[in-house]
């Protein structure tokens, strides 16, 4: 008697979720308008991230990332960053979009040289702390405590 033969179980896909699941078939505008309504933010913020590293040389991109996060959480920015991050078909909109974050993180590298140099001079001064000894520490506790 021969062996049956085992039905072959077919595997869903998994349902795309975050930013992969972006409709790039149907264009810039439709992945404009669901990065608006699907993505969260900090998957925004990565991807525009990845963005600058990838368009801006290193000494900028530096000044660039110096921002706080929200300054790169916008909708706009994170489609525009997925679409070139991912090599798609460029249209004359997405051109449009990708001149205005670059003209938007240009101007945050002068913002970014002064995040820098305060973050170097709070370094500087922590530096400057000269840690006592536990018998130093002792005898200020004691004097203090006379007196």
């Amino acid at each position: 008697m021969p062996l049956q033969k085992r039905k072959k179980k077919t595997i869903r896909a998994r349902r795309r979720t975050g930013a992969f699941g972006a409709p790039v078939e149907k264009g810039f505008d439709s992945v404009m308008y669901y990065f608006q309504n699907e993505v969260d933010r900090k998957e925004t913020i990565a991807l525009v991230k990845s963005f600058i590293k990838s368009n801006f040389n290193k000494t900028d991109a530096k000044n660039i990332l110096a921002n706080p996060d929200y300054c790169f959480g916008h909708s706009y920015m994170g489609s525009t960053s997925f679409w070139y991050n991912n090599a798609n078909e460029v249209t004359e909109r997405s051109e449009y979009w990708k001149n205005s974050i670059i003209t938007r993180f240009k101007g945050m590298i002068d913002d970014g040289k002064k995040i820098l140099k305060e973050k170097r001079a709070e370094e500087k001064v922590e530096k400057n702390i000269i840690p006592l000894s536990p018998m130093q520490s002792l005898q200020n506790k004691i004097s203090n405590t006379i007196m």
